[in-house]
């Protein structure tokens, strides 16, 4: 059974028991990546802000996606690593006055699920154009010649 749960507990944190803890998510899996070839795992420091605020530094990310390359058709297992994410995190604010590093949560459960954070992130850094590794070694090793480039060449060689 996959593990599918983003959840933390933030409650000490608010009640001001705890200042600063870290946490290891390994082994998740999330639904809204079907091109999710494993899993996602990542570090998260959490940090205490007030009685309803808590930050979040969420560290080395890393996940691997399985595409298709749009110039050959083969499959291909892609790794990925996002390197940090900074958040915070109110209890109980108002959804429509959030910024694009802020988030809202229940302080009643205090429970902070950052699974659509990490997908939406994920998703961001997809690249536009899918190709493999084979693909684009041979790509970056062609040179592309058009008439503006080779007028180019002639006026630095003259």
């Amino acid at each position: 059974m996959k593990d599918t749960n983003f959840s933390i507990k933030v409650n000490d944190f608010l009640a001001w028991n705890a200042f600063a803890d870290s946490i290891e998510f390994s082994d998740k899996f999330s639904t809204s990546l079907p091109q999710l070839h494993t899993w996602v795992a990542c570090t998260i420091s959490i940090k205490n802000g007030d009685d309803k605020t808590v930050f979040l530094d969420i560290y080395n990310t890393s996940y691997e996606l399985q595409n298709h390359c749009d110039v050959c058709g083969q499959g291909y297992i892609q790794t990925k690593n996002i390197e940090h994410l900074f958040l915070k995190c109110y209890a109980d604010y108002d959804e429509n006055l959030l910024e694009e590093d802020e988030l809202s949560f229940d302080s009643k459960y205090a429970t902070i699920d950052l699974e659509d954070v990490l997908v939406q992130e994920i998703q961001l850094r997809d690249e536009i154009k899918k190709m493999c590794k084979t693909c684009e070694e041979s790509s970056n090793s062609q040179v592309l010649e058009t008439p503006e480039q080779n007028n180019i060449k002639r006026v630095y060689t003259q």
